[in-house]
């Protein structure tokens, strides 16, 4: 399963990365970019419930209560590193921001 999560996921980002540009394509670009992005989210969503069953069961010790606490930390962490950046981003200039933005239409 976390074969056909990788290729999930790793395709959806090489696929992303081959997107044609706005002027190119138009309008199609953000449908497309979106159903790519889902398929990333669809993957690690379905992985993120299989690596927590790993890792509570096959704990080498046995105890797996302080793994069970601390099993959603990551996906937390992850949220609010993404919510600060998007802060940060947020309250630049907006020349500094999107200079050099080609994905964007301008």
């Amino acid at each position: 399963m976390l074969v056909a999560t990788l290729l999930l996921v790793g395709g959806s980002t090489f696929l992303i990365g081959l997107l044609p540009t706005y002027s190119q394509v138009g309008s199609g670009r953000p449908v497309m970019l979106l159903g790519l992005r889902l398929l990333q989210g669809f993957g690690a969503g379905a992985e993120y419930g299989g690596a927590v069953v790993m890792a509570v069961e096959f704990r080498a010790d046995g105890k797996t209560r302080p793994v069970r606490r601390f099993r959603a930390d990551g996906t937390q962490v992850g949220n609010a590193l993404a919510g600060g950046v998007f802060l940060a981003v947020g309250r630049m200039a907006k020349e500094k921001c999107w200079h050099g933005a080609g994905a964007f239409p301008s």
